[in-house]
């Protein structure tokens, strides 16, 4: 008879450990796209830092600071799992220097900066449309991450909903 209950108790302690890894695990993914993203980023940026680094480039400056910031990102992301929140603010202010980043780009393209930029690339009006859409792509990408923030931070996505589903379902 002893036996049983301690193996009810022991059955109600590991369900309940279930439970609150589930809750941990379901804040934790709530920022899932936007790890993948900042790790895509990271490599955009350490790629950008290679080749302007090799041609000897000023320009190098600005992604080897966008790469250091990419790493205090993924740094806070994971943070992330031990200690839920709904904010990200290191998160927010990359993404916010990665946006400013792609418009200062966006904007020495068609100006004599663009060889300070990409001097591994021709000067051909070709390559310069590539770059511009390549960097709009990057700028929207940038701009969706911070509009995901936001909802996040504002309780309003569709993971926090599913969430508080799962905790109401648990309590009954």
């Amino acid at each position: 008879m002893k036996g049983t209950g301690t193996k009810s108790i022991n059955q109600r302690k590991y369900e309940n450990d279930r439970q609150k890894m589930s809750l941990r695990s379901m804040y934790f993914n709530r920022f899932l796209l936007i790890r993948y993203t900042s790790a895509l980023f990271i490599f955009i940026n350490l790629y950008g830092c290679i080749l302007l680094g090799l041609s000897g480039s000023a320009g190098i400056v600005i992604p080897a600071i966008l790469l250091i910031l990419g790493f205090i990102v993924m740094w806070e992301q994971m943070k992330l799992f031990s200690t839920p929140k709904n904010t990200a603010s290191k998160t927010k202010y990359f993404y916010r220097i990665q946006l400013v980043g792609c418009i200062l780009v966006l904007a020495s393209i068609f100006t004599p900066f663009y060889s300070v930029f990409f001097t591994f690339l021709k000067a051909s009006i070709q390559i310069k449309i590539a770059v511009a859409f390549f960097t709009v792509i990057l700028a929207l990408i940038s701009a969706g991450v911070l509009y995901r923030l936001k909802k996040i931070e504002n309780l309003e996505d569709r993971q926090y909903q599913r969430i508080i589903a799962y905790q109401k379902a648990i309590k009954s």
